[in-house]
């Protein structure tokens, strides 16, 4: 599956949420996501996107999952990639930093993300 991408995007391997205990896991943010779910928050079978419309309160999502554990940034090569969630603005152009385990692709006019390797299928999210 792909998920839709709309203005900035927070974007969350739930094998990676799964491992954030303070937040319940994959189930307990979507108890604490329910009212957004199907408006900012989407998600399929691999990732989790949240979004934002503007860069403070996509930040604000970055540090809240920081501060439940994810790490943001790693050095590849000596360049900082994303590393256990992604930015990615679908206006200009992907991803804020090299992601490898994300791909960018377009399905019905609709800018999508999907997770490397994985079977690309519906869209989710696209309004």
């Amino acid at each position: 599956m792909s998920v839709a991408l709309r203005f900035i995007n927070v974007i969350i391997p739930i094998e990676n949420i799964e491992r954030c205990k303070s937040v319940g896991g994959f189930d307990g943010i979507k108890e604490m996501q329910k009212d957004y779910i199907g408006g900012k928050v989407y998600f399929d079978d691999f990732l989790y996107r949240d979004s934002a419309m503007n860069p403070i309160d996509a930040e604000g999502i970055v540090k809240f999952w920081e501060k439940a554990g994810l790490e943001l940034f790693e050095t590849i090569n000596g360049e900082k990639h994303w590393k256990d969630l992604c930015v990615v603005e679908d206006l200009f152009g992907g991803p804020t930093l090299p992601c490898d385990w994300l791909e960018m692709n377009q399905e019905n006019g609709f800018v999508c993300a999907h997770l490397k390797g994985k079977p690309q299928c519906s869209i989710v999210g696209a309004v």
